[in-house]
């Protein structure tokens, strides 16, 4: 009868503290999960990362293409006229030719 009574009161104490244990992973695993795949975990993080990157470089070869607009820009105003590179734009875009050139087109 004693040992009946002491061993109910070990399972009563094991009981409680293997729930509280059993809660305490449950969270921490909760907020594991979500440190890595959440909307702001890890996961998330490097694919921003990766983004930015992206972005990045697309943004400098805007503005390397920006620069060299601006300077033919220059080139082409009414102080600094190149006649070269005025001629060379007309050829590409308008397709114009003076009269002694000739022209092959190969197919």
């Amino acid at each position: 009868m004693l040992a009946r009574k002491l061993k109910r009161k070990v399972n009563d104490s094991i009981k409680p503290r293997f729930f509280s244990n059993l809660m305490l992973l449950v969270v921490f695993a909760y907020f594991v999960a979500h440190l890595v795949m959440g909307d702001r975990g890890l996961l998330a993080y490097s694919q921003i990362k990766s983004k930015h990157e992206q972005l990045s470089a697309k943004h400098e070869m805007l503005v390397a293409q920006r620069t060299e607009l601006e300077n033919k820009i220059t080139l082409i105003g009414n102080k600094s006229l190149d006649l070269d590179l005025l001629e060379q734009i007309v050829k590409e875009k308008l397709n114009y030719t003076s009269q002694h050139e000739v022209i092959y087109y190969v197919n």
